[in-house]
């Protein structure tokens, strides 16, 4: 078997014991750049970062229509996140 067809069997795998249910189309599906196969585990609702060289935690609450989708590498090992319509700018997230 393939690395990405293992891969893809993982995801798939991890997706049904996470969610309790099969994938639907787009929940999992290769990365882009990154060669690997990534499983949706939900949206981000919120994200708390310590940005580098600072001692300040921050935070950014993400607006519902905004919000990005977390993925997951088919192994468990890497977190993605993807899409939404947040931007990051000299302020931090935007969105």
């Amino acid at each position: 078997m393939s690395g990405i067809s293992q891969a893809l069997t993982d995801a798939y795998r991890r997706f049904r014991g996470f969610h309790g249910r099969g994938a639907r189309k787009g929940e999992i599906r290769e990365v882009d750049g990154f060669k690997v196969v990534a499983l949706e585990v939900g949206e981000l609702i919120r994200l708390d970062y310590q940005a580098k060289g600072e001692s300040v935690h921050r935070f950014h609450i993400f607006k519902k229509t905004d919000r990005p989708v977390l993925f997951v590498s088919s192994d468990g090992s890497q977190a993605y996140i993807l899409a939404g319509g947040y931007r990051f700018t000299d302020k931090g997230f935007e969105g």
